[in-house]
């Protein structure tokens, strides 16, 4: 079942953005120079990787400190990452 409030809103919502809002932001962005538009996407893309990387490697820690070992909770950490550098590997390199 669907529940109907939660469609209007994300079916009024999505509308809105697509119709009313995305236009508004590329007005904005058109009028940005080509410089300061890549600086400002560099930076956004480095904020957006960094907290990538830092919620991967920090998911076990802040989940397990109660129920593990530190010993334990390096190990998994460690596999966790190595999981981890897998997965970026099979999607950067395939």
């Amino acid at each position: 079942m669907v529940c109907a409030e939660g469609l209007l809103f994300f079916g009024l919502g999505g509308i809105s953005v697509v119709y009313f809002i995305a236009p508004i932001v590329d007005n904005l962005v058109m009028k940005i120079k080509l410089k300061p538009l890549v600086i400002i996407c560099a930076v956004l893309s480095a904020i957006c990787i960094f907290d990538f990387i830092l919620s991967e490697i920090r998911d076990f820690r802040s989940f397990s400190l109660d129920t593990f070992s530190m010993k334990d909770l390096d190990r998994i950490t460690e596999t966790h990452i190595e999981c981890f550098l897998d997965h970026l590997s099979y999607y950067t390199f395939n």
